[in-house]
């Protein structure tokens, strides 16, 4: 079976402790949560870049409002998953297209760790161009921080749940009927 690297891991921790950033796509709803298990630790949502959100801000034209049907925005793409934002600003085959039984090999697919290779250098490329071309056009870095920071925090509160103080909503909902 595999074995995970410890040495590896040590490394990204003592390169994001010195300032260096970690980037993956969709980091804070998965590549951050497996880090801070495998780590014993909540790694600081600062160490960390997006690049699934860095690439709604370039492209959010493409992608379908969450409360729109299908119909009402025939253009739309989704959401961006990795594939669809590398394909955007890269030429790259489909390596997230796997060929089943009419797989001859070596593939991606078959390959865990040329299959996460290829994801990594597909994130930070996605990443990369995106920053390049928000930046040239004044996007504000304050923005896409403050995103990220909210990121994190919606993805705890979608993980770990939300307390609701029930009797403050039920005050709520008598003082709105009074209105």
């Amino acid at each position: 079976g595999l074995r995970f690297d410890r040495t590896l891991h040590s490394y990204l921790r003592d390169a994001a402790k010195s300032g260096i950033r970690l980037v993956a796509h969709s980091g804070f709803g998965a590549d951050k949560p497996v880090f801070d298990s495998v780590e014993g630790f909540e790694s600081p949502w600062e160490w960390w870049d997006d690049s699934m959100l860095l690439h709604w801000f370039e492209n959010s034209h493409l992608t379908k409002a969450p409360t729109k049907d299908e119909s009402d925005d025939s253009g739309a793409m989704g959401f961006m998953d990795l594939y669809t934002a590398t394909s955007l600003v890269a030429r790259v085959p489909n390596w997230k297209e796997h060929r089943g039984s009419a797989c001859h090999g070596p593939c991606p697919s078959c390959d865990a760790n040329g299959y996460c290779a290829i994801d990594s250098w597909a994130g930070l490329e996605v990443f990369l161009v995106n920053r390049e071309r928000l930046l040239k056009r004044g996007f504000s870095w304050k923005t896409f921080e403050q995103r990220s920071e909210l990121a994190n925090y919606l993805f705890k509160m979608e993980s770990k749940g939300v307390r609701i103080d029930r009797e403050f909503v039920r005050k709520f909902s008598e003082n709105l009927e009074g209105l």
